[in-house]
């Protein structure tokens, strides 16, 4: 799919960078409820993208994984594989999805003609738990889609860059996967933040919270879990998990207050 290039408008004397930026507070049961999460592998990067993005994959897949919770967003990377360019203009990607278990589970050659297979591939993932452990490597996006909401790509683009520094100082760019991602819905909470398999989402991230947070993103993702108990991650950033409806967020984070 060939993304519209998004000329953002200019206000002089107007700044985005602080925009949205505020004390972290109610941000507990704003993450969409989801059991699944499917990231399309893009050519072109969030800041690129229209204000609406879709194609006939996207939208085929999505209806095909709704009755399971599933939700499926675009991402980019340098990291991630993509697909021979193809002659024709049929729609060809890859994908990385996740379940609420904690599985991660890569789609190659996804097009029209395979989309209920591999909805059922995705959601036959549940049957098979994977235990969580720190050799498997560990997924953070970051929402940069900046015709969405200037919020998202400035301070967005700030924090996936200030990830991409930190993740390269330390050497960890091959155990890290870092990405960015399409709208994922609350651009009032940028910069947002996914944690994935685990399924945490964070907001209000700024470029100074990324050591600390890739500190605990550590030594949480080699930690055993529980969807339903184990603690919130960063609860001052935290928006809720992958698993957990709106509720059952809200009482989470009320029965770990610090």
């Amino acid at each position: 799919m060939r993304y519209l290039r998004c000329i953002r408008p200019h206000f002089r004397g107007f700044s985005t960078t602080n925009v949205g930026i505020h004390p972290c507070q109610d941000l507990a049961g704003t993450a969409p409820f989801h059991d699944y999460y499917v990231m399309l592998h893009s050519r072109e990067p969030p800041q690129e993208f229209p204000k609406a993005v879709s194609s006939p994959i996207q939208k085929a897949l999505q209806l095909a994984l709704t009755p399971s919770n599933g939700l499926v967003n675009f991402s980019w990377s340098l990291q991630q594989s993509l697909p021979p360019l193809s002659p024709s203009s049929d729609e060809l990607y890859f994908a990385t999805a996740f379940s609420k278990e904690g599985n991660v589970i890569e789609v190659e050659d996804l097009s029209l003609s395979n989309v209920h297979e591999a909805a059922q591939r995705i959601t036959s993932s549940r049957s098979t738990v994977q235990a969580c452990n720190a050799t498997r490597p560990l997924y953070i996006y970051v929402c940069t889609h900046a015709a969405r909401d200037c919020r998202c790509g400035d301070v967005g683009g700030s924090v996936a860059e200030a990830f991409r520094k930190e993740i390269d100082r330390r050497g960890l760019t091959s155990e890290v996967k870092l990405g960015e991602t399409g709208h994922v819905g609350g651009h009032k909470y940028a910069a947002n933040v996914l944690i994935y398999p685990k399924g945490e989402w964070l907001g209000h991230v700024k470029p100074e919270d990324v050591s600390n947070i890739l500190d605990k993103v550590l030594e949480d993702h080699a930690l055993d879990w529980n969807p339903s108990t184990t603690p919130p991650l960063l609860l001052s950033h935290w928006r809720g998990r992958m698993g957990l409806e709106k509720e059952q967020q809200l009482a989470l984070a009320a029965a770990h207050p610090s």
